[in-house]
């Protein structure tokens, strides 16, 4: 009700429309661990007067989505994936998953052993302990023999040289290093011969 100085009445009203945010979406479900590199699914069920929703990724991750899930990619780092449910300029509490990214082993630094070698003869080769390994694979010149699963190994060389690999690994890739030994081509000098 409106009264100006001249005692005249006016009455004028409006309605107001009030808006309330959306509420709290429910638990963001998706794989948890997850490797690096890899592309999953984030999501929540539909939140009720919800009209679009807002994803949050760790710094180092890519994607984004207004919808109720989200494929992120470039995951190299373990973080919160947050989420909001918006309604106009209504924005409801925050939902948030910490995910664990897994990575390969890191890469050895080195394989020790001799890099010079005589025709049929025995050596061994090492790395040190890769944390977090969970496999060992060692890979030989032809003709040369050898096994082992762990960061030692020992083996009968060939006739000819070649490169040793060793490729660590675990539930999320591998790494690997290499080393080049080589057998002299006029044989080896006697001083070798009992290596």
């Amino acid at each position: 009700t409106i009264t100006d100085l001249a005692a005249c009445t006016a009455f004028s009203s409006d309605t107001v429309t009030v808006v309330y945010p959306p509420a709290q979406p429910g638990p963001i479900s998706g794989p948890n661990p997850v490797c690096y590199n890899y592309g999953p699914i984030y999501e929540i069920n539909n939140v009720p007067n919800a009209t679009s929703y807002t994803w949050i990724l760790p710094n180092t991750w890519t994607g984004s989505s207004t919808g109720n899930d989200i494929i992120p990619y470039s995951l190299d780092s373990s973080g919160y994936v947050v989420v909001y449910a918006n309604n106009g300029n209504c924005i409801s509490s925050p939902e948030s998953l910490y995910v664990s990214v897994g990575l390969p082993p890191p890469q050895p630094v080195a394989i020790i052993g001799d890099t010079v070698v005589c025709p049929q003869s025995i050596h061994t080769y090492f790395i040190a302990p890769v944390p977090g390994a969970q496999s060992y694979f060692w890979g030989l010149p032809n003709g040369w023999s050898g096994f082992s699963t762990t960061n030692t190994i020992s083996v009968t060389t060939g006739g000819i040289g070649g490169t040793i690999g060793i490729y660590v690994g675990d539930s999320c890739g591998t790494s690997s290093q290499l080393l080049n030994v080589n057998i002299p081509l006029y044989g080896c000098p006697n001083s070798w011969l009992r290596r």
